[in-house]
């Protein structure tokens, strides 16, 4: 109904045969925050070493974590499963498993070691044909990492009372992370807030609700808002249909990567 009532709502229908159901998608957001959280962490002290090489992250790739499994095509997959081997070969990156993918046929078995919870399995799938006509896994996973803490300089803890979910405010929790991690206040005062999610290379993703983020950003007095180049466009539209309804206004401003944010905000007066 309310989606009905507004243009700025939008809205589906549920189809439980292809669709995640609640638990599923809450489940998969919450691997989402803590791979968002791992993710901002390294590439927050990692550019935080670029300029003071006391400051030191070590971490440990253990697998991929699957994040969702599509439900249009046959799998034994699991949400939370943690891949370390396919075809009995194991890997040592992302990139890594999908090269060792890249040449597999399709629509033949494919095994895959598994930890799931504290058991090893074996299990099989198929790379199957999407909608771009490119035969794919049909499954999303990320790096599943672990950080050493007791080799990280300066100590950190993440609080047990973050209850959002999704991966959406990665980049800007980097940014968090590496101004309180550096001298000074790279913001130089300013009131910024942004949405992209962030990888291990420190590229901002895209990501979901774009148009309500720039709404919700349009009723705070922000200075600059930071959105990846896939969201822009869609970002930038909005502002403008919009920003004449409250006063003043912010910069928009659209990044590719944590490297541009940081070259932003010193180029701020």
């Amino acid at each position: 109904m309310l989606a009905k009532l507004s243009n700025e709502i939008d809205e589906y229908t549920y189809n439980p045969k292809t669709d995640a159901s609640a638990q599923e998608d809450y489940k998969s957001g919450v691997i989402q925050k803590d791979y968002s959280i791992t993710d901002a962490l390294i590439v927050a002290y990692e550019a935080a070493h670029a300029v003071d090489p006391s400051i030191e992250i070590i971490y440990d790739f253990e697998g991929l974590i699957v994040v969702t499994v599509s439900k249009k095509f046959q799998s034994d997959l699991q949400i939370g499963d943690v891949i370390t081997e396919i075809n009995g070969q194991s890997f040592t990156s992302l990139q890594d498993f999908e090269a060792k993918v890249i040449p597999l046929p399709a629509n033949e078995n494919i095994n895959l070691k598994i930890k799931r919870g504290e058991e090893e399995l074996v299990v099989q799938t198929q790379k199957r044909l999407n909608t771009k006509n490119q035969y794919i896994l049909p499954f999303y996973y990320h790096e599943k990492i672990t950080i050493d803490q007791d080799r990280t300089t300066p100590k950190f803890t993440i609080s047990e009372d973050l209850h959002s979910t999704g991966s959406s405010g990665g980049a800007m929790m980097a940014l968090a992370i590496y101004n309180a991690l550096t001298e000074g206040d790279i913001t130089k005062g300013k009131f910024i807030i942004g949405t992209g999610t962030i990888d291990l290379a420190g590229n901002v993703g895209p990501i979901g609700g774009i148009r309500q983020k720039i709404a919700t950003a349009c009723m705070y007095d922000v200075d600059i808002f930071f959105v990846g180049s896939a969201d822009y466009d869609e970002a930038k539209a909005m502002y403008e249909e919009i920003k004449q309804r409250f006063k003043g206004g912010f910069q928009l401003i659209k990044v590719n990567n944590f490297q541009e944010i940081l070259e932003e905000l010193e180029r701020l007066p």
